[in-house]
Formats: structure tokens, sequence, C-alpha cells
């Protein structure tokens, strides 16, 4: 009698894929009993700390209790996150309120001389927003997104400015 054991089925997920140079990140992995990092971390969760720029991809192993075995890959982008006076900023200055917020998100830029990408991520990664900032004052609609807590990043040419946390009540 032949046994076919099922290999199992590796996700692996991150609250984020862009991140800046230094910040700390967790990983998690699931479908399977064991895990085995790039990074030689066990477990289903590990924390990485990238200290250069570039894109980097985290593979994990996962073993099913029957000893068979399977991989899965994240990639993360790690950004320098040049501070404003790095990015020819200088004088900007970012006001973004009220938080928590139920309805609107407003974003003030004084100062601002060049267009800003924002983007509204939720806590499994999930773009759910994106604009192009051009003015200084800007109203962001948040009605429609579910309860809970989101990501905020404001880019200047791909590099990443600012980043923070918001609640949506």
């Amino acid at each position: 009698t032949v046994t076919v054991n099922t290999t199992p089925t590796i996700i692996a997920t991150a609250p984020t894929t862009v991140i800046c140079k230094n910040d700390a990140l967790s990983l998690t992995a699931n479908g399977a009993n064991t895990y085995l990092w790039s990074t030689s971390a066990t477990g289903s969760l590990v924390v990485i700390t990238p200290t250069a720029n570039g894109t980097w991809e985290y593979t994990v192993t996962g073993t099913s209790s029957n000893g068979c075995s399977s991989t899965a890959s994240i990639s993360v982008k790690v950004s320098a996150c040049l501070g404003l006076n790095e990015a020819g900023l200088n004088n900007l200055q970012i006001q973004i309120f009220p938080n928590p917020a139920e309805s609107f998100l407003y974003i003030n830029l004084n100062n601002l001389t060049e267009n800003l990408d924002f983007e509204l991520y939720n806590v499994s990664g999930k773009l759910v927003y994106k604009k192009i900032l051009q003015d200084q004052n800007n109203t962001i609609p948040i009605d429609e997104l579910s309860n809970g807590i989101y990501l905020i990043k404001l880019q200047h040419r791909s590099e990443l400015i600012y980043s923070g946390k918001f609640i949506k009540n």
C-alpha cells in the first residue's frame, strides 16, 4: 500500500510590503505545523528589520505533521524614507487629523511645492485608497471604510517621506 500525503499550502503575509530602512516588520506564515524562514528564524512569525534599501524576498518553508513541505515567498520594498529636507520639501509641514476619524480625514500640507502620492492601507496590507495630493488642504472620504486601523503613506517621487496610522471609527 502506498500512501500519498498532500503537501501543505503555505501563505506568507505582512501588514504592508513597503517600509522604511531600519523599520521592523512582522511576517506571518500559515498552513503548516512548523516553519523555517530564509532568515534562519523558525516559527510562524518572524520580525525583520532591513538595513539596506531595495526589494527583499523572504521565503518560508512550512512542514506539515506528515512530513511534507512547501514554500511561500513575500517581497518587501525597503525605502530610504528621506526626510523632508533631503526630498527637497524643506518647509513642508504635514498635519493629518482627526485621529480617530469617522467620515473624513483631513491632510494639510503647508508650504507644498510638489505633488505627493497619498496611499491608505488596511491592516492586511491591502491598498484601499490612493490619491495624488496637489493642494495644501485635502479631504479624504473614509466613511465607506470598515472600522479599524489604517496605515497612511505619503510619497514624493516614489520615496516614502511620511508614514503613520489612524483609527477609523
